[in-house]
């Protein structure tokens, strides 16, 4: 992954400085269209030829939201009707970001402690409906959850906090 960021801005004449790379190979995990996502948006948001952390930052959330609107947003959104399976989803993404590491993983106790009543009902069929939506699988730990794809993780983290900043 690192060689393919570090060819493709050779070739665009672009630098990129020293601890950067490790937030385009975590978030692309080696997919090549989000990789190719992020380094369009790198190379369309740089000014001066070295790609800083700000630039790879914004990248990254562009790519992340360029990727939402495309493939979450078609398909999981629409597969996910209900209110109450939108807010198991929200709560579900902001857990993940809660330790120093964003981790696109979840253990399902620690979920089901921060919902309602009514959204404790239907988590079950939620997480099978992810399940077999592709968008989640189950852990090596028993009741842990991964996103299957990081970006469509942070994507769904992103509009959990925007919706959360309009709201309050």
């Amino acid at each position: 992954m690192a060689e393919f960021f570090l060819r493709a801005f050779a070739e665009a004449k672009m630098t990129i400085e020293e601890g950067v790379m490790p937030l385009f190979t975590y978030y692309s995990a080696g997919f090549p269209k989000i990789m190719h996502l992020i380094g369009d948006s790198v190379y369309w948001l740089d000014k001066d030829g070295i790609i800083g952390m700000k630039d790879a930052t914004g990248a990254v959330v562009e790519a992340a939201d360029e990727l939402g609107k495309k493939f979450v947003d078609q398909q999981i959104m629409k597969a996910l009707r209900t209110e109450e399976y939108r807010s198991i989803l929200d709560k579900i993404a902001l857990a993940a970001m809660g330790g120093t590491q964003p981790n696109p993983y979840f253990m399902k106790e620690d979920i089901s402690s921060k919902l309602t009543d009514s959204e404790k009902k239907k988590f079950n069929n939620f997480l099978q409906r992810m399940k077999k939506l592709k968008v989640l699988r189950l852990g090596d730990v028993k009741g842990e959850y991964i996103f299957n794809i990081r970006m469509v993780w942070f994507y769904i983290y992103l509009q959990s906090t925007r919706k959360k900043k309009t709201s309050t």
